[in-house]
């Protein structure tokens, strides 16, 4: 809430949603407070049930998303003695590329070698470059031996605005 406060100051309105949602018994797991700005909604929410972390930073814009998971590097940085204008200050990890022997290795690994598809982007009939990967898969699916056919053309809210798929014939 704070870093909030600090980026856009005092709200015009708040709402906020704050419950336990394991046991009512219990203390309070979980709350989503919405802060109202003119034309601009932040939300800041967070909960004790999530599996995974939320991302930091959510921006939507007319242009594009921009999405930023944990924390701000700087603290980091300061903590191994990488100060301020020195190289790598508050760098963030974006990952490293990735080469297609690599990919298919680790997909083996995750689902097993009879599996490994060549793996198509397109954007309107068009090549489309591969910056992030995330599969999904039907529910029914799960438990269920993989295939071509569990594999869901996915919406992407990147510059194409269209739909990637996964070809199952390959290149």
């Amino acid at each position: 809430m704070d870093q909030i406060i600090s980026l856009f100051g005092r709200p015009d309105h708040v709402a906020y949603d704050i419950r336990s949602l394991r046991n009512k018994a219990n203390p309070d797991d979980t709350f989503e407070a919405q802060l109202f700005y003119g034309d601009l909604k932040a939300i800041v929410k967070t909960s004790h049930l999530v599996k995974i972390d939320y991302p930091k930073f959510i921006v939507h814009g007319k242009k594009g998303s921009f999405i930023k998971y944990g924390i701000d590097q700087q603290e980091t940085s300061l903590k191994a003695n990488i100060m301020p204008g020195e190289p790598g200050f508050a760098a963030d990890d974006y990952g490293k590329t990735v080469s297609r022997r690599d990919f298919d290795a680790a997909f083996a690994k995750s689902w097993g070698k009879e599996n490994v598809k060549a793996v198509k982007l397109t954007c309107q009939g068009n090549p489309a470059y591969l910056t992030e990967i995330q599969i999904s898969i039907k529910a029914d699916a799960i438990n269920a031996p993989l295939s071509a056919n569990s594999f869901l053309p996915q919406p992407h809210p990147g510059n194409c605005g269209k739909t990637f798929v996964i070809d199952k014939a390959g290149y």
